[in-house]
């Protein structure tokens, strides 16, 4: 029994020290390590199994994140650049070690990690998450990057990109050339001659590519390395390469603004292929596969409902990825003849969240000559994407009757809405009463335009029964009365 106890808690205690700090992805097509503090293929200590594809030569000395701000510049994981014997910038510290390999709906080698920019001299106050993907049998590996801001304030102008020091031909990597696809947001690199290694290595930016440098150049040359790499990562740079060289590639998507608490979602995808065609048909594969994968909003309802002179907007999302906000839009239609869609406000986001959300809005329409009112949302993305929502409407019909319509649901517990039409400016009270006359609520009790107008009406606190809910105009000495059941 002790013996037993013994190698538990060696077993436990072992887990709980020695978390995994890397995974091999393997499709059979290609291997990549991936671990738990952004670095890919390589760390700066010469770690990890590279990128191999097709059973040829490693062909990636060290790759990984960078975060980039204007004011600090790139926080991340740059593995080639040292001054004295230290990395540079080797920013990242693990906090949660490498879970993995597990699988989902769509690919069925799956690994996270999670990790801080806490090792920076200029910390962004930065948590990221990251999620790596692989399916048996492709040509490309995507690395997730969920990047919260925990500053405490906003940070605007952020770019996340990826770092690669690719080396085809591995003790070729001085014969080594390059491009940059804009098109398909793919930088990439090879090996000139193709001695040692014919084929062709990439990244694709997946959610846009906004900077790209394919470089020799070290940016210690050119300044601040931090500063010089920001600028690498947030302008692309599309100098024809016509000479060998040891060349490193740098990108970026971006720009974005996070306010405090709030997550942006990036992805990348690794590539390969055996030629420059393949590749650029396998980047194309890489992001249909992706785009596929990645509902940016979910979208549960989206409804219209006229209240007085105004309509009220409600939607709700069930998750959100990169979601930067919604556009309000909306066209009118008068006598037959629509209008065209015109904007009306738009509503912040919540970036990236698994939590449902709820968002509301009320549009005056007491100037608009229209019959119907038509609204439609535009939802967009940070990196510029967007997608339209089904279109919803109002009739803009002033009630020819005061009075009261059934409430609904009705027989209800606890909570009913309660409908009420005007047609002309009043002054109205909505109470209710029990059946011995007594008040219990007073809902309503002041002017109101003519239209019609929904109030909500919560009886936790009432015992069950029948009640009477009363609507009282001045114009007149109008009087309405219906009667609601409360079931508990």
């Amino acid at each position: 029994m002790r013996n037993t106890l013994y190698i538990f808690l060696t077993l436990v205690l072992s887990t709980a020290l020695f978390a995994q700090a890397t995974l091999n992805h393997d499709t059979g097509s290609i291997k990549v390590t991936v671990f738990n503090n952004g670095y890919i293929g390589h760390n700066d200590l010469g770690s990890g199994a590279g990128f191999v594809y097709d059973g040829n030569v490693d062909a990636l000395f060290t790759g990984g994140l960078m975060i980039g701000h204007p004011a600090a510049g790139v926080n991340g994981m740059v593995g080639s650049f040292t001054s004295g014997s230290a990395t540079v910038i080797n920013d990242m510290v693990s906090t949660d070690g490498m879970n993995g390999f597990y699988s989902d709906s769509f690919f069925n080698q799956v690994a996270d990690a999670s990790y801080q920019d806490q090792n920076s001299a200029s910390p962004l106050g930065l948590n990221v998450l990251q999620v790596s993907y692989s399916n048996t049998g492709d040509e490309y590996m995507f690395v997730r990057l969920v990047v919260r801001n925990n500053a405490g304030f906003t940070l605007q102008d952020v770019y996340v990109g990826m770092f690669a020091d690719w080396d085809v031909g591995l003790n070729n990597y001085d014969k080594n050339r390059g491009g940059i696809d804009k098109a398909r947001n793919l930088t990439y690199q090879y090996e000139n001659g193709g001695a040692a290694d014919v084929n062709y290595y990439g990244i694709v930016a997946l959610n846009g590519l906004a900077g790209a440098k394919v470089t020799t150049a070290s940016p210690f040359d050119e300044g601040d390395i931090r500063l010089v790499l920001y600028d690498w990562i947030s302008a692309v740079d599309e100098t024809p390469i016509s000479a060998d060289g040891d060349y490193r590639t740098y990108m970026g998507s971006g720009p974005y603004t996070l306010l405090d608490g709030q997550a942006v979602e990036v992805g990348f995808a690794f590539v390969a292929g055996k030629d420059l065609d393949d590749l650029k048909a396998n980047a194309e594969d890489a992001a249909d596969e992706w785009l596929a994968g990645n509902v940016p909003v979910e979208l549960t309802s989206f409804n219209a409902m006229m209240t007085g002179s105004n309509v009220n907007l409600q939607w709700a999302t069930a998750t959100e990825t990169n979601n930067q906000g919604f556009e309000i839009q909306r066209k009118i239609v008068k006598d037959g003849n629509e209008s065209d869609w015109n904007l009306v406000a738009f509503k912040q986001g919540f970036g990236t969240t698994t939590e449902p959300q709820q968002y509301s809005y009320q549009d005056d329409i007491s100037k608009l000559n229209a019959d119907k009112i038509y609204y439609r949302l535009k939802q967009i993305d940070f990196d510029g994407r967007y997608e339209f929502t089904d279109e919803v409407f109002v009739e803009n019909n002033i009630p020819q009757v005061f009075g009261l319509e059934q409430n609904y649901p009705n027989p209800f517990n606890p909570a009913t809405k309660i409908t009420f039409n005007l047609p002309e400016q009043d002054f109205v009270t909505l109470k209710v009463y029990n059946m011995i006359g007594e008040e219990v609520a007073e809902l309503v009790n002041e002017m109101k335009e003519a239209g019609t107008y929904q109030v909500d009406f919560n009886a936790i606190n009432l015992t069950s029964g029948t009640y009477l809910y009363v609507l009282k105009g001045v114009n007149n000495n109008s009087v309405d009365v219906k009667k609601m059941i409360l079931v508990k």
